[in-house]
């Protein structure tokens, strides 16, 4: 088994939506595919906000994982964070 991870492109928001879905399904939260939609499109354009990367076995895709960059005057310069 072969895992990878590739760097999300527009392309992928269908199936990163998809994850995301299923995800909120599963934790019982509310899902509003048209802000997730907005969101991932702007981060996915943006690389100061962070990275997303579709995590994949054997060719298939099979999760995601976000990590977000932000600034902190408490740990005194740039921090990320695993959404």
């Amino acid at each position: 088994m072969a895992t990878t991870f590739t760097a999300a492109t527009r392309a992928d928001i269908p199936t990163l939506l998809q994850f995301m879905r299923e995800y909120y399904e599963f934790d019982h939260l509310t899902f509003d595919e048209n802000v997730a939609r907005s969101a991932l499109a702007e981060m996915i354009g943006n690389d100061a906000y962070g990275r997303i990367w579709l995590i994949g076995v054997d060719d298939e895709a099979v999760g995601y994982l976000v990590l977000t960059l932000g600034f902190s005057l408490e740990y005194g310069g740039r921090d990320a964070f695993i959404d």
